[in-house]
C-alpha cells in the first residue's frame, strides 16, 4: 500500500492504537553505505512513530532507489533526509528522549550534561492554541 492509503493506514494505527506490523525490510538494490543509514533511519523512525510509520519511510524511499539520474550519494543523502524530516526532534521529543534515558537507569556517555536550546518560536509552536495566540499576542 503506497501514496496517501499508506498515510491514511499509519494515521489511524497511531489513534487506535494498533501498530503490531513487523520491522519493514530494506528496499532492495540498496549499497552497503545505503542500508546502513537507511537501516538507522528504520530504528529512528519505529522509535519515534512505530514500525507502520517506518513502512511508510521505506515506500516513500523505493521512489528513488532504482532511479538512473540518482546514484549511490545522492541516494544517501536522500535517506538521510527524509528520516530527519520524517522524525523532527522538537521540544517535546527531546523531553521524551531525555526521559526515556533517564528511566533506563543507564544515560549515554556525556549526554547527561547536554542542555537543549530552543529559539522562543519553537517553544510556543508547542503550546496549545489557546495558550500559544495569548503569548503572541502580548509579544507584538
Amino acid at each position: 500500500m503506497t501514496g496517501p492509503l499508506s498515510s491514511l493506514r499509519y494515521l489511524f494505527a497511531d489513534i487506535i492504537g494498533d501498530d503490531e506490523e513487523a520491522r519493514p525490510l530494506l528496499p532492495d538494490g540498496l549499497s552497503a553505505d545505503a542500508a546502513s543509514i537507511v537501516g538507522a533511519a528504520i530504528d529512528r523512525l519505529i522509535d519515534y512513530q512505530g514500525p507502520s510509520y517506518a513502512g511508510l519511510y521505506v515506500d516513500r524511499l523505493r521512489r528513488f532507489v532504482y532511479r538512473r539520474e540518482v546514484d549511490d550519494a545522492m541516494l544517501c543523502e536522500i535517506a538521510r533526509l527524509m528520516a530527519l524530516r520524517m522524525s523532527y526532534d522538537d521540544p517535546i521529543r527531546i523531553a521524551q528522549l531525555k526521559l526515556a534515558e533517564a528511566g533506563d537507569g543507564d544515560p549515554r556517555p556525556g549526554s547527561s550534561d547536554e542542555v537543549a536550546r530552543f529559539r522562543f518560536d519553537e517553544l510556543v509552536g508547542a503550546l496549545p492554541a489557546k495558550v500559544a495566540e495569548p503569548v503572541l499576542d502580548v509579544l507584538e
